[in-house]
């Protein structure tokens, strides 16, 4: 079920979301070309099921699509090297992603959700951050400002910008098309 709705449905609506807006995009999963390699995680007490962790993500291979113009849409099932499908987490995918790409390319990594960025109050959608360094995404978590589905979202920025990507952010996916017309959406993570 998660192959047909990440892979098959959402995936293509997206591939032909970018089609309609005149751009050539190519839907895949981290199966196709063997391009996101996981393993399957395991844990002493916990049976994850075909949850995946990734292993290594093949850039040549991303950068190909690149090359020709033409957007990959990757979603987040990817594949083991016993060649099981395995869920694994979108965020995580995309850091990843972005990581392996950005040996090669200036990399942009961009969060989109339902919130407007990270907020102060997470009862006033308008309390958004301009910015958050990695000390005071520290000091919200510990005053417990920022919790639950934030923090591995800002872990795995902060470990992105040391890695090469030049710039996260977090914004509201309504917002994407702003932020692509130069203005500046949402919160930016930035290290100091």
């Amino acid at each position: 079920l998660c192959t047909m709705i990440y892979a098959g449905l959402i995936n293509k609506n997206l591939v032909a979301s970018f089609y309609k807006n005149g751009k050539k995009a190519a839907g895949l999963s981290g199966a196709d070309f063997n391009c996101i390699l996981s393993t399957k995680r395991n844990h002493p007490t916990i049976n994850y099921g075909m949850v995946g962790d990734v292993e290594h993500v093949d850039a040549e291979i991303l950068g190909d699509f690149v090359a020709k113009n033409v957007i990959p849409v990757l979603c987040s099932v990817t594949l083991s090297k016993e060649g099981e499908l395995l869920n694994t987490n979108a965020d995580t995918i995309a850091s990843e992603v972005a990581k392996a790409m950005s040996k090669e390319y200036r990399v942009h990594l961009i969060y989109c959700f339902e919130k407007n960025g990270v907020l102060t109050d997470i009862t006033d959608d308008e309390s958004v951050l301009k910015s958050i360094s990695q000390k005071e995404f520290n000091q919200m978590k510990e005053t417990k400002q920022i919790a639950d589905g934030m923090i591995p979202k800002l872990q795995s920025a902060y470990k992105v910008l040391f890695h090469g990507v030049e710039e996260v952010r977090i914004i509201n996916s309504a917002h994407l098309k702003s932020y692509f017309n130069a203005e500046h959406p949402g919160t930016q993570i930035i290290l100091h």
